[in-house]
């Protein structure tokens, strides 16, 4: 064995007597959070309307004579308001609407002053319309159908006039008043009406069950 041999294994014996020790950094704790967005769970169900029930129901409570002033002596006029026919309903989405056909009669007192006397002549007449009516249905927490009813536009069909010493006296402003009386009793009877025959409540528990 010559002399470099002889150093090399010095050095490896050397080196493996020696005793390494590391040292390493432990690294910052970092947490990424998670974020869990809460959405509500959806389920889509057909709700069967029959509307030719609805139909019947709401013609059964609004009918007739649906307002009526039959004072003359506080304003000049009295006024009467009956529904002339059937009332048809659409539906789209949650959404009902009808179109409400209605016969205005109204009595217009002159009054006028022949020497010195103040004379009252009385006029008669009547017109038609076509009045837009729209519910729109929702649920509340315990499935039970709340509507919103609203009164539209309408259309007159036949305007009322009368003819007093030879001057036409258009009496829409009459109508239009009684169209204002009108609104809470309709609203207030198609609500009910579509509230007794639109009841969830069966088919909501039995999709839950």
């Amino acid at each position: 064995m010559n002399i470099r041999t002889l150093s090399q294994l010095a050095l490896l014996s050397f080196l493996f007597s020696c005793k390494t020790q590391l040292t390493t950094v432990k690294p910052d704790e970092n947490y990424v959070p998670v974020t869990i967005e809460n959405k509500p769970s959806t389920i889509a169900l057909a709700i069967d309307l029959d509307i030719l029930q609805l139909e019947k129901s709401i013609n059964n409570t609004v009918k007739g004579i649906i307002y009526e002033d039959k004072n003359i002596d506080d304003d000049n006029v009295m006024v009467t308001v009956s529904k002339q026919q059937d009332i048809h309903f659409s539906v789209v989405g949650n959404t009902i609407s009808c179109t409400l056909p209605l016969k205005i009669w109204v009595k217009y007192r002159l009054k006028k002053t022949v020497f010195g006397v103040c004379v009252n002549s009385d006029y008669e007449a009547t017109g038609a319309m076509n009045l837009d009516v729209s519910s729109i249905f929702n649920l509340t927490k315990d499935w039970k159908v709340v509507t919103t009813t609203t009164i539209g536009k309408y259309l007159w069909t036949e305007k009322p006039t009368i003819n007093a010493l030879g001057i036409s006296i258009p009496v829409s402003f009459v109508a239009d008043m009684a169209i204002k009386q009108l609104k809470g009793t309709i609203s207030a009877s198609v609500d009910k009406a579509i509230a007794d025959n639109l009841n969830l409540r069966p088919s909501m528990e039995q999709t839950w069950n």
